[in-house]
């Protein structure tokens, strides 16, 4: 890798340029923002549909059928089926509750900067060791997809032997 002079942020390189790669880094950071954002907006959407139609599915042919009702592995299906759509609700409940921290806080640390009583560098600093992804987020999620794939199979077990 070649690194000219200049490749640094410094104070010596021209402000012209320091303005255009913080454009660039802002408009990257948006970027993939955005596409994490869609990523886990999608991933939740999907998690939800496939539960909710297995759980669905799962009690409609327990209705349908005197048998299948009293099948204890149709009732785990159904329940697994059932915790990973609480799980989804959990991840969205923990979504909105973080957001709505980092917007407190944030606010928060923006008055202290105003009044003189916080500088830039660590409001700004405080933002970005808040706003890390929470393993929690990805647990519950993961969560929610492992009890789709208990549930699934299951369900399938269930069926090949009935």
């Amino acid at each position: 890798m070649n690194v000219k002079i200049g490749d640094y942020y410094q104070a010596d390189v021209k402000s012209s340029a320091l303005e255009e790669r913080d454009k660039y880094i802002t408009e990257r950071w948006d970027q993939l923002f955005a596409h994490l954002r869609e990523g886990f907006n999608n991933m939740i959407n999907y998690l939800l549909m496939v539960n909710a139609a297995g759980c669905v599915t799962t009690l409609a042919f327990m209705g349908a059928s005197p048998t299948a009702k009293n099948m204890l592995s149709l009732r785990l299906s159904a329940f697994f089926f059932a915790l990973g759509i609480i799980f989804i609700g959990v991840l969205r409940a923990i979504i909105v509750h973080r957001a709505a921290g980092f917007f407190n806080t944030w606010r928060r640390d923006v008055k202290k900067y105003h009044s003189e009583q916080m500088p830039f560098s660590k409001m700004t600093a405080n933002d970005d060791d808040r706003t890390q992804t929470a393993p929690i987020e990805f647990i519950t999620g993961y969560a929610s997809a492992l009890s789709f794939i208990i549930a699934a199979i299951t369900a399938a077990i269930t069926l090949f032997k009935f």
